[in-house]
């Protein structure tokens, strides 16, 4: 039997994601886009963004007469779908999705221009598969283009870059558990594939059970920053939230460059959980939801990195 302990933070989790603690139902908004809200930032920077997201969310009235403001989508579902058409136009920056003829907006109001036309056609994919109403939990890559927009051009770029640098010492990967000897074994033997591909790219690094995290050698830091810095805010965009949602910026660029697969990826990412979860059994509306979230994150970002192309060549 499932003590309370485990099962409340489960629960709780999964019913404040659309819900605030007042009970309202939550603007659509950037901040739960590509920085996760906004996790990366320093405590002052992060004040101040929230406070120019909550004006942004007050003001908001969704449909603009120079465009549609993404901003005034509700989260929990209730928008009905109020335009016709989805469309997308060529343009000399790139390419703009229409929606009834009018541009589709960020939550700060920047008109979405696509560097390619794949990720203007996967946008207005997500915009033309919705019903009656919209749903904005089925349009991950619409969140993520917000955030391109919002978050990245204002000093976000380079506080990603270390975010997601800084993101190696906890690793999946390269972090063992301590108290399970079979645990510990099923890490070593599966993660090491992808930890040997990523040392033939970027360098080596230092596996570890300590709870700090790992430290590793500075040359493949240096390596990794510099192919992170060839990256533009459209790739970074995908990349975040894929070693979000994967825990592992390794995995991430296995992922990102074909060394593995997104099944593999997934189970991967999965690693610990399945094996916890076969010795104690599945939480039913926990972990199931857990997967179908995982699934949505994990394949979003990587089309997100496939329609953007580009990417820069591997070091070595």
């Amino acid at each position: 039997m499932l003590r309370w302990a485990v099962l409340r933070p489960l629960l709780y989790r999964h019913a404040s994601r659309n819900v605030s603690l007042l009970g309202k139902p939550r603007m659509w908004s950037s901040e739960a886009s590509i920085t996760s809200k906004y996790f990366y930032l320093e405590p002052e920077q992060k004040e101040k963004r929230v406070k120019e997201e909550q004006k942004l969310v007050a003001e908001g009235k969704g449909l603009r007469n120079t465009g549609v403001k993404i901003g005034g989508v509700r989260s929990d579902g209730k928008t009905p779908r109020f335009f016709k058409t989805v469309e997308v136009n060529a343009e000399d920056s790139g390419y703009i999705v229409r929606v009834d003829g009018r541009p589709l907006k960020s939550p700060k109001e920047r008109k979405i221009v696509a560097p390619t036309k794949g990720l203007a056609l996967c946008l207005a994919s997500e915009w033309e598969y919705q019903d009656k109403f919209i749903l904005p939990s089925s349009m991950p890559m619409t969140r993520i283009a917000s955030g391109v927009l919002d978050l990245l051009p204002e000093g976000g770029s380079d506080l990603v870059r270390k975010s997601l640098l800084d993101g190696l010492r906890t690793d999946i990967t390269v972090l063992r558990d301590n108290n399970n000897f079979m645990l510990s074994d099923l890490q070593k033997r599966k993660f090491a594939g992808v930890v040997r591909w990523f040392e033939t790219h970027f360098g080596k690094v230092n596996v570890s059970s300590e709870y700090g995290g790992v430290t590793h050698p500075a040359d493949t830091l240096q390596v990794v920053q510099a192919y992170l810095n060839k990256l533009d805010d459209w790739q970074l965009a995908g990349l975040e939230p894929l070693a979000n949602a994967s825990k592992s910026l390794i995995l991430s660029l296995a992922l990102m460059h074909g060394a593995i697969t997104y099944e593999e990826a997934f189970k991967l990412t999965r690693l610990e959980e399945n094996f916890q979860a076969e010795a104690w059994g599945e939480v039913e509306g926990g972990h199931d939801i857990d997967k179908a979230d995982l699934a949505v994150r994990l394949s979003a970002s990587i089309v997100w990195l496939q329609a953007r192309g580009d990417s820069p060549d591997l070091p070595k």
